[in-house]
């Protein structure tokens, strides 16, 4: 089972939600649980919906700051047991195989700080299930949980290592990179830290010796996706007629392509020019597509490899052309979809993917 946390700084941000489809469907999470949504219940049943989730439960955004929203497929046994505009708890599975998942967002006040600990305390003494907790906590167990910027008060890193140890919570293993937030990117004031982070009971523990947590990589917001996973793409080609793909108008060099084939059929009669065209164009759009998909693949690798040794410019550069590549992909998406009349902008992809399924299947003999 997987399981994603991510503090997605909004729903909103129409990059965020090309970045959310993109992480879903290359992970496949069974359960995916989302910190400041920033939005309401209603907004999250259509980011349910996109994001193809068959069940979701959210907490409204107070003001322009806030909300939770936890999702989860039918494959999973799930059941809300409370929330607040903190967490989101709930049991998985029934009977001996029961245990529990918190989603968790601690107070962003430093003054509040205590509030969040004692409510980890609260939650422990709720159950005595096998626990898993995973979020954005908001504060680290550790001094060395911090690159760049001034010290954290040691005070603060001791309360919350004292609740971590009261509520009988550690870390599960994690790999890769720790350094979840970003502060400040692209400046002489960047620093990252950990806030994110993945814990769990002694019990759970024992059930689950193999389960690993990840920081993955994302072009949008300054925390990264907390990738967990409890048990221990490749390009399909066919034969199908050429079909001109709209997110190539994205691309200068298709003028070029175009101009340049057509001055080298001179000569030839309209058929053949028209012909040679198309066959120059469609090879020039299939390498691209294909070369657009690896230069997306190496930059998910190399943020996620090598973030912390990055200048922080060139890591806001890597993130606009993934951006860029993920609009590119929407555009293909609403085209397969054949459904013009959306306004550039609105995103449905359950609804297009839907009803590319749909023309095939009454195109197919």
């Amino acid at each position: 089972m997987r399981i994603i946390c991510w503090n997605c700084r909004g729903v909103g941000n129409p990059q965020a939600v090309n970045a959310m489809v993109d992480i879903v469907q290359y992970y496949k999470p069974f359960i995916l649980f989302l910190m400041e949504t920033k939005a309401n219940g209603v907004r999250m049943e259509q980011i349910k919906s996109l994001l193809r989730f068959s069940h979701c439960f959210s907490v409204d955004c107070v003001g322009i700051g806030g909300g939770l929203c936890l999702m989860w497929k039918d494959d999973v046994k799930l059941a809300i047991t409370g929330y607040c505009s903190n967490f989101i708890d709930s049991t998985i599975g029934d009977g001996s195989d029961c245990w529990r998942f918190t989603g968790f967002y601690g107070c962003p006040e430093s003054g509040r700080r205590r509030t969040s600990w004692n409510l980890l305390r609260d939650l422990a003494d709720r159950s005595q299930l096998p626990w898993l907790c995973s979020g954005d906590y908001n504060d680290i167990a550790d001094s060395l949980e911090k690159v760049g910027g001034p010290l954290r008060c040691i005070s603060l890193i001791n309360g919350f290592r004292n609740a971590l140890a009261d509520a009988n919570l550690n870390d599960i293993q994690a790999v890769g990179s720790f350094l979840s937030y970003t502060y400040r990117e692209g400046t002489d004031q960047c620093s990252k830290e950990r806030l994110d982070r993945a814990c769990s009971n002694t019990t759970w523990d024992a059930r689950f010796p193999d389960a690993i947590s990840s920081n993955l990589v994302a072009p949008v917001s300054d925390h990264t996706p907390l990738l967990i996973e409890i048990v221990g793409t490749q390009v399909r080609e066919d034969n199908r007629r050429f079909h001109f793909d709209n997110s190539w108008l994205e691309d200068d060099e298709l003028g070029e392509v175009v101009l340049t084939s057509w001055q080298q059929g001179l000569g030839l009669d309209f058929i053949q020019r028209k012909d040679q065209l198309v066959k120059r164009v469609q090879y020039w759009g299939k390498n691209r597509n294909r070369m657009r998909w690896l230069q997306k693949e190496r930059i998910k690798k190399r943020l996620g490899e090598c973030s912390e040794s990055l200048d922080t410019r060139e890591v806001r550069q890597l993130k606009d052309v993934w951006n860029q590549i993920l609009a590119e992909e929407d555009i293909r998406l609403r085209q397969q979809a054949k459904k013009f009349w959306f306004r550039h902008g609105d995103r449905n992809s359950k609804y297009f993917h839907n009803s590319i399924k749909a023309r095939r299947r009454c195109n197919r003999i």
